[in-house]
């Protein structure tokens, strides 16, 4: 039961098929004892499920609605740099679904820039209602992370502790 798979009874089968009774007692307990804790774990598995239900959202698009794509900071990090991670949108779009992936992902219309494969569970997306007002145009820039500052304005040291730290404002 522990592992998931139907234990062996050391090589005996059936109760009817053994002439020792104490044998026959013994698999007749261990049925009975199987049954229970199927019994069990079926009703253990029908609480969590009943407890986890409310919080599931049954959410479904069709071809062609409009949807905005929920970028997680650390996907975020991969598309652009940013230096503040509460400060970054949270969605992005509104973009076209363009197909159903099997029964939970879906592939959307990205611009041709984004780096980011277009197909998406639909836990990361949120139908856009009413008329389409844009959020963003585009993802971020790839090359946001790589710029370079043009001059620095000003310089700086700020106490860190026993360490002091470098600040420029560029």
């Amino acid at each position: 039961m522990l592992y998931g798979y139907a234990p062996t009874h050391f090589g005996l089968s059936s109760v009817d098929e053994q002439p020792v009774t104490d044998i026959a007692g013994w698999l007749h307990d261990r049925e009975l004892m199987s049954a229970l804790i199927r019994q069990h774990l079926l009703r253990a598995k029908q609480r969590i499920k009943h407890a986890a239900d409310p919080h599931h959202s049954k959410r479904q698009f069709q071809v062609d609605d409009w949807v905005f794509l929920k970028l997680q900071p650390y996907v975020q990090t991969s598309v652009a740099n940013r230096s503040s991670q509460k400060l970054t949108f949270k969605y992005f779009g509104p973009y076209k679904v363009l197909a159903r992936v099997g029964s939970m992902a879906y592939r959307l219309e990205l611009p041709p820039s984004s780096t980011i494969h277009p197909v998406f569970h639909v836990s990361q997306l949120k139908k856009a209602l009413g008329a389409h007002h844009t959020v963003t145009t585009t993802l971020p820039p790839v090359s946001a992370q790589w710029s370079i500052p043009e001059r620095i304005l000003q310089r700086r040291q700020v106490a860190h502790g026993k360490k002091f730290l470098q600040q420029g404002l560029i």
